[in-house]
Parts: C-alpha cells; sequence; structure tokens
C-alpha cells in the first residue's frame, strides 16, 4: 500500500492534459503525431455516436454511409472551422486559441452531418 501511495505522489507532477488548443494546433498541425491524434479523436466520436444510437438517443451527428471519415477528413474538417472562426474574429478576439481542437472538430462534425 505504501509503495503505491508513493508511486503516485511521484508521478503526480507528471500528468498531463489530453486536450491540445488550437494554439498548440497551429504550430504542430502537420506532423503525423497530430494527424493520429485527430484521428483518435475523430474515431472516439464514433464510438460515442455508436453509444449514443444503442441506447436510442440522437447521435452527436450522422455520418452519411457513403463517406468513410479518415485521418485527411478530420484535418481538413478542423481545418474548415478554424478557417470560418478566424474570419469572423476581430485581432483583439482571439479567445479561440486557448480552446480545445477537440471542441471545434466536433462541431464542425455536427454542422457537415447534421441529423436529420
Amino acid at each position: 500500500m505504501k509503495l503505491i501511495a508513493v508511486l503516485i505522489f511521484c508521478l503526480y507532477p507528471f500528468t498531463s492534459y489530453a486536450e491540445i488548443t488550437v494554439k498548440d494546433y497551429k504550430k504542430m498541425k502537420s506532423s503525423s503525431e497530430m494527424t493520429q491524434y485527430l484521428s483518435a479523436v475523430g474515431t472516439g466520436f464514433g464510438w460515442a455516436n455508436t453509444e449514443l444510437e444503442l441506447q436510442k438517443r440522437q447521435p452527436l451527428f450522422c455520418q452519411t454511409r457513403v463517406m468513410s471519415l479518415n485521418s485527411q477528413n478530420y484535418l481538413e474538417l478542423l481545418n474548415a472551422e478554424l478557417a470560418d472562426i478566424e474570419s469572423q474574429s476581430t485581432g483583439v478576439n482571439k479567445a479561440y486559441l486557448d480552446l480545445p481542437v477537440e471542441l471545434f472538430l466536433m462541431k464542425k462534425l455536427i454542422k457537415t452531418f447534421p441529423c436529420k
């Protein structure tokens, strides 16, 4: 028991946040790690949709059966959403830079694949 407490105490400062801000995304958006990360996030949204459908609830978005989403699609969707936001933001209003990119990817999926 003491060993577990010591390990938790020692590892606590090394915990990290899973979210990536828009500011950080802009610095590393062309990296393979970011592509993999966004693919994993998108896949997670897909599994969330599956669970909602199993519970007979409204999914977050309703992807067409014709289009299979992949890492490139997620990058394009996120970049399009950020471009839309940037075109509406003034130089002073850059608060969105500190928000997580996952939020913007989800918003774009909902806009692109609305449930009827």
